[in-house]
């Protein structure tokens, strides 16, 4: 089976101008144009689906005895390794083949299912700009100015996201993160702590709740909003589903409202979705990136029913090539040249649906703010249903239920004495 992994190989550091205050609003000075240079990162070409070479997730039958569960893994040179977190799996180490492992246990009459434990990875596209403009258009674009009219969101509203890490240390996310948890070492990651050994989870949380309006860099989508810093992926941009699901559970009982995963692969695991639904069922938005493999095989944990998967267009709103598509996209954003913050304390530049992701994430939180007692089915909807219809007419595979509006979103309407919207 094929496999495709994804990194933030050609992201780029921008210059920061001292003092260039980002434009929140149409009547504000245009920022000016930052220079960008060009930053080496980490990329992965096509590779064999990858999983932990020593690990099986098993959920055992009902109603069976710690003997009876040890005796079976013995029998296979294997051992628990305790319950993996939100679901009813056991994460199984094994001294010989995982796969081979898999074959034996999916036969013994003990075991109800099991899977491996399966790799994913970010979702960015590898790009190479040598200079683009630091302005960010693309916010006018899904009508976020206007949005910002109605509510700028509120601290309360906490976006777990769920990556490799946030540099909490920068600048234009000072102030913006709250404690956090580092699922890979077991270890907690304290407010405003620098966690990210990659950049990609920077660039995330700074498009997603950046410092607003304080005069530098640039503006995140939720104004006010708080990011949750959660590690389940590793310097190289991987992190296998045991850890993905392990972190999703701890950023749903610890109290987050929207939850970003810009990171997926194409096989199943049961052990994910249980984390998906789990998180959904305590209040969370799930919101996922759709991954950057330009065609139409499904990426999790995108195509589960419980998450919004996001698309990715051009600077024109039209469907990125890189973006992946089916009848399990659910909104398209933009996500090509978005510019955010980087690990490293400058700023950056990328493309991917990793980066739509989260500009969808900070519209979640404004939208939980102006309506707090709606349920994650009932955000998603309104996010659904309010987007402009693009592409072919009604929902289609490519932008789902449309382009993003997220002043439609907060529940703003167009007069006929007022502008249009603007175009996706």
């Amino acid at each position: 089976m094929s496999f495709r992994r994804y990194a933030v190989a050609a992201l780029a550091i921008v210059a920061l101008v001292p003092a260039t205050q980002v434009a929140f609003a149409d009547t504000q000075p245009q920022p000016k144009r930052l220079t960008f240079k060009k930053f080496t990162g980490s990329a992965h070409g096509l590779s064999a689906a990858k999983y932990d070479p020593h690990t099986v997730l098993v959920r055992f039958k009902a109603g069976l005895s710690t003997t009876t569960t040890n005796r079976t893994l013995s029998k296979r040179n294997a051992h628990s390794l305790g319950l993996v977190a939100g679901s009813r799996f056991v994460k199984v180490h094994t001294t010989g083949d995982a796969a081979e492992a898999l074959r034996q246990l999916r036969k013994d009459p003990t075991v109800s299912s099991a899977t491996l434990d399966y790799q994913r990875h970010i979702t960015a596209v590898p790009n190479d700009p040598g200079y683009a403009s630091g302005d960010q258009d693309y916010l006018k674009k899904i009508n976020l100015p206007q949005a910002w009219d109605r509510t700028k969101g509120s601290t309360t509203q906490l976006i777990a996201v769920l990556d490799t890490g946030v540099n909490g240390a920068h600048e234009d996310l000072k102030g913006r993160t709250v404690a956090g948890y580092n699922v890979i070492t077991n270890a907690a990651i304290a407010a405003g702590a620098a966690s990210d050994d990659n950049g990609h989870g920077s660039m995330v949380a700074g498009i997603a709740a950046a410092n607003t309006n304080n005069g530098l860099g640039v503006a995140g989508v939720a104004w006010t909003g708080r990011v949750m810093p959660v590690k389940v992926l590793d310097s190289t941009g991987s992190g296998y589903d045991s850890d993905i699901a392990k972190g999703i559970t701890w950023a749903a009982d610890h109290g987050a409202k929207v939850i970003n995963l810009s990171l997926g692969g194409p096989d199943d695991d049961t052990v994910l979705h249980d984390a998906v639904k789990y998180a959904v069922g305590k209040g969370a938005v799930v919101v996922v990136a759709a991954g950057n493999g330009g065609n139409n095989t499904p990426e999790y944990p995108a195509a589960y029913p419980e998450a919004l998967a996001v698309g990715a267009t051009d600077v024109a709103g039209n469907i990125a090539d890189f973006s992946t598509w089916g009848d399990w996209v659910d909104v398209a954003a933009p996500g090509v040249s978005i510019v955010s913050s980087g690990a490293d304390g400058n700023y950056w530049i990328g493309d991917g649906t990793s980066f739509a992701a989260p500009i969808v994430s900070g519209v979640a939180a404004l939208v939980r703010t102006e309506y707090p007692t709606l349920t994650p089915a009932q955000v998603a909807s309104r996010l659904e249903s309010t987007a402009r219809d693009e592409g072919a007419r009604g929902v289609d595979p490519y932008y789902g239920n449309g382009f993003l509006d997220a002043f439609a979103a907060v529940g703003g309407t167009w007069s006929h004495h007022g502008h249009a919207p603007a175009g996706g």
